[in-house]
């Protein structure tokens, strides 16, 4: 799993990249952070319900969990302009409102 540190500065590169015009490097940084976080997120919850956890981790499991609440609002307003079309990893179609 990657440290709660690393994972918290990876978070808005991934978000970067997953706003590129290049659907490829979208659909990439989606799958890294769905890996990332099934690997990770565990461990940073398990840091956060912990009264013994050091506050430099605790502080950094906060900005995390803080960076995916940002990543969500940003996937959130991007599944209004795109959806998947009827395959289950087809392409991305744009939708006009």
């Amino acid at each position: 799993p990657l440290p709660p540190r690393t994972l918290a500065r990876l978070l808005p590169v991934a978000q970067k990249l997953s706003q590129a015009d290049c659907e490829d490097h979208a659909v990439a940084a989606m799958r890294f952070v769905l890996s990332a976080l099934e690997v990770s997120w565990p461990a940073v919850v398990q840091a956060l319900r912990s009264v013994a956890t050091p506050k430099a981790i605790h502080d950094a499991c906060e900005e995390a969990v803080q960076r995916v609440a940002s990543l969500s609002t940003c996937i959130r307003a991007m599944s209004r302009s795109v959806r998947l079309s009827r395959g289950s990893n087809g392409p991305l179609v744009p939708t006009c409102r």
